[in-house]
């Protein structure tokens, strides 16, 4: 016989970690469902299994084990938002819907189970809650926690099998959990590690000691070295590349900063290419900085500061786009730059170590 017990609720936790990357960018995103919310299981994680009967959350799962079971699917973001996802964390609120021995510890099993389309007849893992033994605990809660890690990828031994792993390759997690229980929250907690954040760098081509002017810019195709600075047929096949950044935010570089003047170009220098135009500016290169949190460098105007520390007021840092036609990718100037081959420069809309 079915007996309502009073309210009895027991938190279950449950987290699925792997070790991080410690200069990694990071995002944590949480997915929560409450009573009254629908359940969307994804039907080919568990195949055969028992069918499900509660529609929403909050319903009570009759009766007796192999008969129903509670299903749902958190689905995850795709990788194109979230590269890698280190570690996953699920907490329930449960309530046992019948007395006695049930919601207990037994052989057959009265928990939750992880399931996955690559083996939907087979849990990746199950874990057994405990609210209740023979009825003395009806009134406790039980919270333990249940962890899939890189030191131990499966804690099952009849299916040793990284779950965190499939969790990456699938993008959701599936699970089940046994009858006489109704859920009435689900919050799933998941942390991406994103790869290490790039910036875009120029360097010099070259200066001119009669006139004091210098030409910097992106570089000349990775692929074919001698080529002549042009626009290539794929705009980011240069040795910079402002769509993804080219060099680690953790490396130490100078950054190319200007004062504009607005005067134009000597007589003398002869521009033909419209992607090497003057830029009516005086450029100077700083010290090597990584731009990181950790040195202060985490917005463009913390970047202009920086420049305005090493040369003054109104130094800033230089732009992608500075030459007179907005065309991008090289530039003439008055100025000149340090040692180091390569700086940083600003692309606005593009690849930054900065915001903008």
């Amino acid at each position: 016989m079915k007996i309502k017990t009073a309210l009895n609720w027991l938190t279950l936790l449950i987290s699925v970690t792997a070790a991080t990357n410690a200069i990694a960018n990071t995002t944590t995103y949480t997915i929560t469902k409450n009573t009254g919310e629908l359940v969307t299981p994804y039907s080919n994680d568990f195949g055969s299994s028992a069918p499900s009967v509660p529609s929403k959350y909050g319903d009570i799962t009759p009766g007796p084990w192999g008969g129903y079971v509670f299903k749902d699917t958190f689905t995850l973001r795709s990788p194109k938002d979230c590269h890698t996802i280190t570690s996953v964390k699920l907490s329930f609120k449960l309530k046992c819907d019948r007395g006695g021995n049930d919601c207990s510890a037994k052989p057959s099993g009265e928990g939750i189970n992880f399931l996955s389309e690559s083996q939907p007849n087979n849990y990746f893992d199950s874990f057994f809650y405990y609210p209740l033994i023979n009825g003395s605990l009806l009134n406790s809660t039980f919270s333990p926690t249940y962890a899939f890690n890189s030191a131990s990828p499966n804690q099952s031994s009849n299916n040793p099998v990284n779950y965190l792993a499939e969790i990456n390759n699938k993008r959701r997690v599936s699970f089940q959990i046994s009858d006489d229980t109704s859920v009435h929250h689900a919050e799933l907690t998941y942390t991406c590690e994103n790869p290490p954040k790039k910036g875009t760098t120029w360097l010099k081509h070259g200066s001119d000691s009669i006139t004091g002017t210098v030409h910097v810019g992106c570089g000349p195709r990775v692929n074919s070295p001698k080529d002549k600075i042009k626009p290539p047929k794929d705009p980011y096949d240069y040795a910079c590349n402002p769509k993804i950044g080219d060099q680690l935010c953790t490396t130490a570089l100078p950054i190319l900063c200007k004062h504009e003047i607005y005067q134009p170009k000597p007589n003398s220098l002869n521009i033909v290419n419209p992607q090497n135009e003057w830029a009516p500016q005086v450029v100077g290169t700083t010290k090597s900085i990584a731009p990181t949190t950790d040195n202060g460098i985490t917005t463009l105007a913390d970047a202009n500061a920086f420049c305005a520390k090493e040369f003054g007021e109104r130094w800033i840092v230089a732009d992608f786009f500075d030459g007179t036609g907005n065309a991008g990718w090289n530039f003439h100037s008055y100025g000149n730059t340090g040692t180091p081959p390569r700086f940083w420069i600003n692309v606005p809309g593009y690849q930054n170590c900065w915001d903008q």
